[in-house]
């Protein structure tokens, strides 16, 4: 995945710093464009940290950038300082790019920079990939790479982030019935708090029955980013439920379904629910991917016209499926929609709909016919393959085949 660096952002907030009208940056070095390695030499991204009197050095390693420059634009801004706040000393470092100079490549760079006139020596620091307050001895280095490690607690596997205090739930597959997430664990006489929960932490785990998720869970990927991008309980069968905790900031659960914090993305159905009826809320206008795969209980679900997108497999190996009422908003059916879904008997395709995906009703051996709108203009290979009950498909007007 490509990623273009233009923005990178230090915060220093100083327990006791001293009111700087005039606060400078200098000595500003940086090398641009090193040699990329890749694998297990791959350099660490590091932060090293140097206090002497009134000058603090701060030197970022190994940091991905557009490598079209050599050049940083660097500029400090000071605030708080008055009734008790601590002073906080932003520092923007911006690659330089002048004019349409820009080429679309990465790698990593190094960047050192002082700042004058700071009394403190412990303060927080929010910078790139870490957050948390630090103490520095008077001229001594300190030294934080962003180092991974992966251990076992408890019968999970969690991948450790260890200079920011993270962690991420990777693998929960051994777990029986009712499993709390914890939101915080030691490892050699270190906390940390649990942020993450792995895109397959729990996938095809069919002894998982229900799942606790702490307040402290932001994501899927242990990055800064607030929100989940997958479905960690894909194929969890007897999973019935899934709560969360008040507080969380990235989701939310309704009647043991879940939701992003806003209600707008419905993320996972446990597959397990025994209900056999399920209305979707007004208030969702995105179905992620395989939100309701593997349901063994579901028979009708029904979409509200709010819905805009469904993510692709969302209603995969729903074996018991008989009928879903299809949004008038949809413009694609996504891949494999309705693979498997072997009691689906119809699917009215709404006009407005212009493309079915690939294998989009694989399988589907109770479905016997289906009719296309006339706004259906392109088709993926093998829409209806498996579908040994149909008997006719009336083609959109502008389809010769399928």
């Amino acid at each position: 995945m490509k990623r273009t660096l233009l923005f990178l952002a230090c915060v220093l907030a100083s327990l006791t710093m001293s009111a700087q009208d005039g606060l400078t940056v200098g000595d500003i070095q940086n090398s641009g464009c090193l040699s990329r390695t890749r694998g297990e030499n791959e350099p660490l991204p590091t932060i090293i940290l140097t206090k002497e009197g009134s000058f603090l050095s701060v030197q970022l390693l190994n940091y991905e950038s557009n490598c079209a420059t050599s050049d940083f634009n660097v500029t400090p801004t000071v605030s708080g300082g008055s009734d008790g706040v601590p002073y906080s000393v932003n520092i923007n470092v911006v690659p330089y790019l002048p004019g349409d100079e820009a080429m679309d490549c990465i790698c990593p760079y190094y960047v050192s920079f002082t700042v004058r006139d700071v009394e403190a020596n412990s303060f927080y620091l929010s910078c790139w990939w870490y957050e948390g307050e630090v103490t520095l001895e008077e001229g001594k280095p300190l030294v934080l790479e962003d180092i991974w490690e992966e251990v076992t607690i408890d019968g999970m596997k969690y991948t450790l982030r260890k200079a920011m205090g993270r962690a991420m739930l990777v693998d929960g597959s051994t777990q029986k019935g009712e499993v709390r997430i914890p939101s915080e664990l030691s490892y050699e006489g270190k906390d940390y708090t649990v942020t993450s929960i792995g895109e397959s932490a729990f996938t095809e785990n069919m002894n998982l029955t229900k799942v606790f998720i702490p307040r402290t869970i932001m994501n899927t990927d242990l990055s800064y980013n607030v929100g989940f991008y997958s479905d960690p309980f894909y194929g969890c069968t007897a999973l019935q439920s899934i709560e969360v905790e008040d507080g969380n900031p990235a989701v939310c659960s309704v009647d043991g379904v879940l939701f992003n914090k806003e209600k707008t993305k419905l993320l996972s159905y446990p597959a397990g629910a025994t209900q056999t009826s399920y209305t979707v809320p007004e208030s969702v206008t995105w179905i992620e991917p395989l939100a309701f795969s593997y349901s063994q209980h579901l028979r009708v679900v029904t979409l509200t016209d709010y819905v805009t997108e469904l993510g692709y497999s969302a209603f995969y190996e729903c074996k018991s499926l008989e009928e879903v009422r299809l949004p008038s908003g949809l413009k694609t059916l996504a891949n494999y929609l309705f693979g498997n879904c072997q009691r689906l008997k119809s699917v009215t395709i709404p006009q407005g709909v212009t493309y079915l995906g690939l294998k989009a009703f694989y399988c589907c051996t109770s479905l016997t016919s289906v009719t296309m709108p006339e706004s259906i203009t392109s088709t993926d290979y093998s829409v209806f393959e498996g579908c040994t009950s149909l008997e006719s498909v009336t083609l959109s007007p502008n389809l010769s085949k399928i």
